[in-house]
């Protein structure tokens, strides 16, 4: 299958160069060769790899109907192509596509068609067969009639029952409006599992509880909840998916979030949530969570056993002494954001993660006196990226011998470097065969910083990778160093990178873009 999604690829290219004969009949337009294998492909895998086309790369439909007529008679007759519909008062934000014939333009957003008009709604609502939509209702300046009109098609019978995803724009209009299309809520969305409201709370309370009454099968829903929402309107538990970005109230939040213990993905949560008011719960389904709070103190009221990614932003870390361990026994990949570095480590060392592989550290504050807890060990991680004000190169070396799988490495430094001789003490330890070797499987290394002085890298850290890439070429694939002028002119690039698969040392070639002036 690989081979023939590599056939598609290719013919792929082509369909910017028809742009100039598309006006012509299809059985004058000859862009691929008859004898191409990907002619010879049933009508079955062609269909299949259309539609990866459409829904892996997210793109649009239409190009497919212009490349031939085999393509287009496939294409038109693969339903699933065209379940996603935009619902728009104006097409000149799109893409146009002159095809001619029967059909004469088009315009799409990605993989959505966009219809302004009623003829173009029914007209693709046709070729979706029955399959079920995926429908965005999205800048409309107001609702006109024809737009009513169009919006109580889609979202009443017979079309109601195919809905799987709905998703509402409603960000200027005016309140009698979103009435309005309110009224049009009326059916059951026996299909739909997928609810995305692009809306001011204010018109949230208006569609939201239209919605969950009428649609009892949703899995997911993105957008604000209003205050004044009534939670026993919808069963809570079988949601699987909430992000709630933006939502400022935690006591709207606590009023329902022990009624979602089935959550696979919460994204989104008010930034004191969860505090000293927040019961122990258990989500045992949760795999991705996204969380912004002034300490994480109060994450120990939280248990995620299943918890695969965290994405953590901590205001404070300065309050953790005597807390217990916060066991993460199932994650993978941590994001941390902090803006006080002196309490990262405390809070890395009361954390156990002992299958994490995926860490990145983004930390602010001036304190370069930090070091990494000598506690910390993480077997499992093969990915670590920093971005920094200030560490040390201690820390760096601390944090990578607790990581003796590591295999690739990112550090960046936000303002600047601390001193003109940054990283050469990583360097050197990178170098040393007197001791534990540090990072025997390091593949790929990334240096950036600002205000490096040049003289000095271009004199001694130049010549340290120079060892280090060839003291480790038999498995390093790249070595990346950048920074800025001390002038703020443009940065200077220097890589190294594998040449040809070989594993010698004379194969490591170096690629430099020189501002030395």
């Amino acid at each position: 299958m690989s081979d023939i999604f590599a056939h598609a690829i290719k013919h792929r290219s082509a369909i910017p160069a028809l742009s100039t004969i598309q006006d012509r009949p299809l059985n004058e337009t000859r862009p691929l060769s008859a004898v191409s294998p990907i002619y010879r492909l049933p009508t079955e895998i062609l269909s299949s790899i259309f539609e990866s086309f459409v829904f892996d790369m997210g793109e649009c439909p239409w190009e497919l109907v212009l490349v031939s007529r085999l393509w287009q008679e496939t294409a038109l007759g693969t339903q699933r192509l065209w379940t996603k519909i935009l619902i728009s008062s104006s097409p000149y934000r799109y893409k146009w596509h002159n095809l001619g014939g029967n059909i004469g333009q088009v315009w799409s957003d990605g993989a959505f068609q966009v219809c302004v008009t009623l003829d173009e709604l029914d007209a693709a609502v046709a070729r979706s067969g029955a399959a079920q939509l995926d429908v965005k209702i999205t800048y409309l300046d107001y609702l006109t009639p024809t737009m009513g009109v169009m919006c109580s098609k889609i979202l009443g019978k017979p079309v109601n029952d195919r809905l799987q995803k709905l998703c509402i724009d409603t960000e200027s209009w005016l309140g009698s409006e979103v009435e309005r299309l309110a009224t049009y809520l009326e059916s059951s969305y026996i299909s739909l599992t997928v609810i995305e409201l692009d809306t001011p709370t204010v018109w949230s309370n208006i569609l939201l509880p239209r919605l969950l009454k009428v649609a009892r099968h949703v899995r997911s829903f993105r957008g604000q909840i209003p205050l004044s929402l009534d939670v026993s309107i919808f069963d809570w538990k079988n949601l699987q998916s909430l992000d709630v970005r933006g939502m400022n109230s935690e006591h709207v939040f606590r009023r329902f979030c022990n009624r979602m213990q089935n959550l696979h993905a919460l994204e989104g949560v008010p930034i004191n949530w969860p505090n000293n008011l927040t019961p122990k719960m258990t989500f045992n389904f949760l795999s991705v969570v996204q969380l912004a709070v002034p300490s994480p103190r109060y994450l120990r009221q939280l248990s995620f056993p299943s918890l695969k990614r965290l994405d953590l932003k901590v205001s404070d870390t300065a309050d953790l002494t005597g807390s217990s361990t916060w066991r993460l026994p199932s994650l993978i990949e941590l994001n941390l954001d902090a803006e006080k570095i002196p309490g990262v480590s405390q809070w890395l060392s009361l954390t156990d993660m002992p299958g994490l592989q995926k860490l990145r550290l983004n930390v602010y504050g001036e304190d370069d006196s930090e070091q990494f807890p000598s506690s910390v060990h993480l077997p499992s991680v093969h990915s670590l990226s920093i971005t920094t004000n200030s560490l040390m190169d201690t820390y760096f070396i601390d944090a990578l011998s607790a990581m003796p799988s590591v295999s690739t490495v990112s550090i960046s430094y936000r303002t600047g470097l601390y001193q003109p001789g940054g990283m050469r003490a990583l360097l050197k330890r990178l170098l040393d065969t007197n001791s534990k070797v540090l990072c025997p499987n390091m593949t790929v290394v990334s240096f950036q910083g600002g205000r490096l002085a040049l003289t000095d890298a271009r004199e001694h850290l130049e010549f340290l990778i120079k060892r280090v890439v060839g003291s480790r070429s038999h498995l390093l694939k790249s070595f990346t160093v950048s920074w800025e002028h001390k002038w703020g002119r443009d940065p200077d690039v220097t890589e190294y990178v594998k040449r040809d698969g070989k594993k010698s040392a004379q194969s490591l070639h170096r690629a430099l873009i020189y501002c030395w002036d």
